[in-house]
């Protein structure tokens, strides 16, 4: 419901709270509908002008009450292989991010390019990345392990 100081103007605040959408994104329908998006209210008519001219090209959302995407997760794994992992695997192993994984792997002196590692490469992945908890540096690393 739209609650208004005057009953015949509207903010944007409160547009987006009728659309569920992002300020950004009321800003850019106002913009396509040649409305100044520097005003602070509206008049109450500019609903039916968004829901007659904006409205109908919009994508529908699966669920329009949450503020989402949905997103479809692949198999990192290939089916019936359980000797490898996979870089997304590894993230969700060591709960780590990408970047980390990647630098953990390159410190480690594995191609990065590789889409699937063995469990020894992940064991030594896994030591690099103890050593690296441990404050030491790459260069440290890559001569400890002497790689």
């Amino acid at each position: 419901m739209i609650r208004t100081i005057n009953s015949n103007l509207i903010t944007k605040k409160e547009l987006v709270a009728h659309y569920g959408r992002s300020l950004s994104t009321i800003r850019r329908w106002l913009a396509g509908l040649e409305i100044k998006t520097s005003a602070v209210y509206y008049p109450k008519e500019i609903i039916l002008l968004i829901d007659e001219r904006i409205r109908p090209h919009i994508p529908k959302r699966i669920n329009p009450s949450r503020n989402y995407q949905v997103t479809v997760v692949k198999r990192s794994r290939p089916i019936g292989r359980t000797d490898s992992f996979s870089k997304v695997d590894l993230e969700h192993c060591f709960r780590k991010a990408d970047t980390t994984i990647y630098r953990w792997i390159k410190t480690a002196g594995l191609p990065t390019s590789k889409r699937f590692y063995s469990p020894n490469e992940v064991e030594k992945i896994k030591e690099v990345g103890t050593l690296f908890a441990q404050r030491m540096t790459a260069r440290e690393i890559k001569e400890f392990l002497q790689i």
